[in-house]
């Protein structure tokens, strides 16, 4: 559980590659309103990759936020 925990990012970039293919199938089922909402899920799932991967969100919050000091912990304890 506890690598689960700090490696979510990429679980949640496979999640989302996995969408993307399943939403292949599901465009001719789908209305186009239905479709855009879906694709919305893996989307933002592959936004998250490029935004916490190599724990880029945590150190622009500490170097713009805390000009330097640590805002962010490194880990967090459940």
């Amino acid at each position: 559980m506890k690598r689960l925990v700090e490696d979510w990012v990429y679980g949640g970039v496979l999640a989302g590659l996995t969408l993307c293919v399943v939403a292949i199938g599901l465009a001719a089922r789908l209305e186009t309103a239905e479709f855009a909402v879906f694709l919305l899920i893996p989307i933002y799932m592959l936004h998250q990759y490029e935004e916490h991967a190599e724990d880029r969100f945590r150190l622009f919050v500490n170097k713009m936020l805390g000009g330097g000091r640590r805002c962010l912990p490194a880990s967090m304890s459940l």
